[in-house]
């Protein structure tokens, strides 16, 4: 559903207008079903009023001081706690229990007295800690010594529900910290054999230092295992240049605190190797600048030449040199590796053991947290039932009762009957009921009053709507010089509409005009229909079908004799029973005299050799007929029109009526482009169209005033 910039729902919105305004209209019409509803209402009250007996009502009153926190300035829930501590003692004031003690007390003391019925109440003094109590009674000596049998009973109650809220509890209490004392002294005695079971110190400090211990073994582990899978994967010279790397770094840091006995032995291995490093590269350089000698001798020396020679066997003791050298330096570092695989041993060895020492130390330090944890809450627990009972027994001590009669039952006085608020009472019922009874007749009652309830029980378009106050001044029929706007457009429309019909073909042209039931406006549509055709310049024919009691012609000062009933019986030429009228183009075909059977004449031949006839020589012919639900008559015709404009007046009638009624039509295979709507109430929030009569009239300038003439 579509819906506006700003999130509404426009269609809802119309909706909520449109069932407010049928509210309004209901309201506007049946206003004295409310007027009725609350006479009748308030003359019940004012009968019960007038035979109800004389009522009695007796008070009295406590007061609330002592034990509870009633300064204004205290916390919420100090107020919390008055609270409750009033609205408790009104319960127990309006109990069964009470009430029955206080009967009894008053049959065994006043053995004549009849009981009467009573009504009990009790509430707060809303300015201060005070409860009022009444009892109001027909009799009002009943009434005063009942209650003062309540206030003794409420009283005893009070009293006897105090000495079950010490005396068990308090035993209750202090079986409950002997109990207590007991279980921490078990809790002392198991955490004492727990310690020395374990033979351990319980510190935090232990258990970070084996943590630190832990991770500190891991991270070296870790480096060592990365310096194993570096030594398998580089090549002597690699591991050479990889050691006089870590040579240099190691010297940069020589001397910390944290270098231990492993690392010294080797940082030693490590500085015998990088020693045979610097022959090892030594050779090297000395065989390659051997071998560049040579390169320049060949140039201008012989092979067999001595200096060549020489320089051949040094070639090849350097390269025999380098070969052990490089021999040498493999096994050193096949050393180094055989080295660091038994240092992984050991250091795996020793993290498995610390992660074995911390789960068992973990696994001590939680049972030893959860005794202490047990001792700690039953202390806790010892001490908050400590303070319980030291309280109980305090506030048992306390001779003044916190709640006391501040005032004994009074003599019960005679009550005011009320009368103010039983009427306004019984309006309130009456307007109730009215709106009730309303509702009731508004879901009972079927007709249409809005465009939007139109559209929820009817499929077909709206061909028109004539608003229902249009007809103000000047009759009902249209003048060409009319001063009624909204009328006289709405019918403009509904020319336009027929004028520019969206159909295949020829547009319809003879046009029946019908409705389901009498006075629904039908014969005033067909004939201000015809009026505009003709104010138009559109020659129009407006017959007067309604066989048995049309009186269009009467509408124009004309006779209803001779006409349509002539022409079907063959008695009469139809175009000797047209009349002229005084609006040019406009021609009148009466009713004719009254037959007995129209709907027989009407399915006749001479029927549709009619329609034949006049069809040429008329640009419209609206043929004004029966009710549907009246006559057959119309049924009966409409089939032989072009189209039929079904009538429907808004508020008068019933919905199921005009299905009823379009549904005979249908059957006859009756052509219904449209319903025309009439009597629309133009306040209504859909009704927006006509409703600017200064557009309606032509704009008339002001004459200018004369100049005067010069020199005067």
């Amino acid at each position: 559903m579509a819906t506006t910039p700003g999130g509404k729902n426009p269609a809802a919105a119309l909706n909520l207008r449109n069932r407010l305004h049928r509210y309004k209209r209901i309201f506007l019409k049946r206003w004295w079903v409310f007027l009725l509803c609350v006479c009748a209402a308030v003359a019940v009250q004012a009968y019960l009023l007038s035979t109800r007996p004389p009522l009695f009502q007796s008070m009295a009153k406590f007061l609330i001081t002592g034990g509870v926190n009633v300064s204004a300035s205290g916390s919420s829930g100090a107020r919390e706690q008055t609270t409750e501590f009033i609205g408790t003692q009104i319960e127990i004031f309006r109990s069964n229990d009470v009430r029955r003690r206080a009967s009894e007390r008053v049959q065994a003391l006043f053995p004549e007295m009849r009981s009467s019925p009573a009504t009990i109440e009790i509430t707060k003094s809303p300015a201060a800690l005070i409860l009022v109590a009444s009892v109001t009674s027909p009799d009002p000596v009943y009434a005063q010594r009942l209650l003062q049998a309540m206030v003794d009973s409420y009283l005893a109650q009070r009293k006897e529900s105090k000495t079950i809220r010490t005396e068990g509890p308090a035993a209750s209490l202090a079986d409950e910290v002997a109990r207590l004392d007991k279980e921490i002294t078990a809790d002392d005695k198991a955490l004492i054999d727990f310690q020395k079971r374990q033979q351990i110190v319980m510190s935090e400090y232990d258990s970070q230092n084996l943590a630190k211990d832990l991770v500190r073994k891991k991270e070296e582990l870790r480096a060592l295992r990365t310096e194993f899978e570096t030594i398998q994967l580089l090549s002597p010279e690699q591991q050479l240049e990889r050691f006089s790397q870590l040579e240099q770094r190691r010297a940069a840091t020589a001397g910390s605190s944290g270098d231990t006995a492993a690392d010294n032995a080797a940082n030693a291995r490590m500085t015998e190797i990088l020693g045979k490093r610097s022959d090892y590269v030594n050779a090297q350089l000395t065989l390659t600048q051997l071998r560049a000698q040579k390169k320049e001798l060949d140039r201008v020396l012989k092979p067999k030449h001595p200096k060549i020679i020489d320089l051949n066997e040094e070639i090849d003791r350097q390269e025999r040199t380098l070969a052990a050298l490089r021999e040498n330096v493999a096994e050193e570092i096949n050393s180094r590796r055989e080295a660091l695989r038994l240092q992984i041993q050991r250091f795996e060895g020793e993290v498995k053991e610390a992660e074995q020492r911390a789960i068992e130390l973990n696994v001590v330090f939680a049972e030893f947290t959860r005794l202490k944890e047990r001792k700690d809450r039953n202390v806790n627990q010892h001490r908050k039932l400590t303070e319980s009972y030291s309280e109980l027994m305090s506030s048992n001590r306390v001779d003044a009762d916190i709640v006391s009669v501040l005032e004994q039952a009074s003599p019960a006085l005679a009550m005011s009957a009320g009368a103010l608020k039983a009427i306004a009472i019984a309006i309130g019922i009456g307007l109730l009921a009215g709106l009730v009874i309303l509702v009731v007749l508004d879901r009972m009652d079927d007709r249409i009053n809005s465009l939007g309830e139109f559209q929820a029980y009817f499929s077909e378009p709206v061909f028109g709507q004539i608003p229902a106050d249009a007809a103000a001044a000047g009759g009902d029929f249209l003048r060409a010089d009319d001063t009624r706007p909204m009328l006289a457009e709405s019918f403009r429309n509904i020319r336009s509409t027929l004028l520019y019909m969206p159909v295949e073909g020829e547009r319809p042209r003879t046009l029946l005009i019908t409705s389901a039931v009498p006075n629904e406006g039908k014969s005033t549509i067909a004939t201000n229909l015809a009026l505009v055709l003709a104010y138009a310049g559109i020659r129009t024919l407006l017959v007067d079908g309604d066989l048995r009691r049309g009186r269009i012609a009467a509408n124009f000062g004309m006779p209803n004799e001779p006409g349509f009933s002539e022409v079907l019986d063959g008695s009469l030429k139809w175009s000797d029973a047209v009349k002229d009228t005084s609006v040019q183009n406009l021609f009148i075909l009466p009713r004719g005299r009254t037959l007995a059977q129209p709907s027989e004449y009407l399915l006749s031949g001479r029927a549709d050799q009619f329609l034949r006839d006049v069809y040429p020589e008329y640009d419209y012919i609206i043929v004004d007929t029966a009710p549907v639900l009246a006559a057959d008559d119309t049924a009966s015709l409409a089939p032989k029109m072009d189209a039929v404009l079904f009538v429907v007046r808004l508020s008068h009638t019933s919905a199921k009526m005009s299905r009823n009624s379009l549904e005979i039509l249908y059957k006859r295979q009756a052509n219904i482009p449209g319903l025309i709507l009439n009597a629309v109430d133009t306040s209504s929030p859909e009704f927006t169209y006509y409703r600017y009569p200064e557009y309606y009239y032509h704009y008339q300038p002001k004459p200018e005033p004369k100049k005067a003439p010069a020199g005067a």
